[in-house]
């Protein structure tokens, strides 16, 4: 006999594409690797490239913000910075929930202001440009990034916190619990694995160019300065 105490499957409706999930999974991805190498001497390599990869998604997920879905625009992550009116009243009134999705809105803003000022003074790091300012404020940027990360995934935390992960589910699944149309039309898996795989292609070029070329003598000069990033240089 077949048991009839199965749990009924909950509805749920797209909410964000595998495009955006992708772009936002290579943008943590490459900011973390490229924060791992930055002291590593032997791996600068690895830091430029990972730098590049960011820069590349950075600009994409902007272009995208003026092309994609209103949910991923950058209009509609102002219209949730304009809850700052009400931050009294949900102190007040102990307004947790819409607390910290104003702080996760306004933690965004913050990656992405870190990100551009991160890319534009590595860029000048890694071709002598200004001198040690240039390194100095990359510095000083790609620690404010780390924190802006830290307080960005603490509030997904918080927010995700006896809500059996509802907050956190969106970026891997693309889906969430309700009824209702799909608030995303197009999933877009084709395009992210396009994504993915130029992504992948650029970092097996950059390896395969780095074992042959290491001083990169044969690199478009844009790219890479001749001689690549030598610390001792500098």
């Amino acid at each position: 006999m077949t048991s009839d105490t199965a749990v009924p499957s909950v509805p749920q409706r797209r909410f964000v594409d595998a495009f955006t999930r992708t772009l936002h999974a290579l943008m943590a991805v490459s900011f973390g690797l490229a924060y791992l190498t930055s002291e590593m001497d032997g791996l600068r390599w690895l830091h430029v490239t990972f730098g590049y990869t960011l820069g590349a998604v950075f600009l994409l997920r902007l272009v995208w913000s003026g092309v994609g879905p209103r949910r991923v625009s950058l209009w509609a992550l102002g219209g949730r910075l304009s809850g700052i009116c009400q931050m009294r009243d949900f102190i007040a009134d102990l307004e947790w929930p819409a607390m910290l999705k104003l702080v996760l809105a306004y933690s965004m803003v913050a990656l992405l202001g870190c990100v551009l000022s991160l890319v534009v003074s590595g860029y000048l790091t890694y071709f002598g440009m200004l001198g040690e300012w240039a390194e100095e404020v990359h510095e000083a940027f790609a620690n404010a990034m780390l924190l802006a990360v830290g307080g960005h995934v603490a509030t997904v935390v918080l927010l995700t916190w006896g809500r059996t992960g509802n907050s956190v589910r969106p970026m891997f699944t693309g889906r969430v619990d309700g009824k209702g149309p799909d608030l995303v039309k197009h999933n877009l898996v084709s395009v992210a694995i396009v994504l993915l795989l130029l992504a992948a292609s650029f970092w097996s070029w950059q390896t395969w160019q780095y074992i042959h070329d290491p001083q990169f003598m044969h690199q478009p000069r844009w790219l890479h300065p001749e001689g690549g990033y030598q610390e001792d240089e500098r």
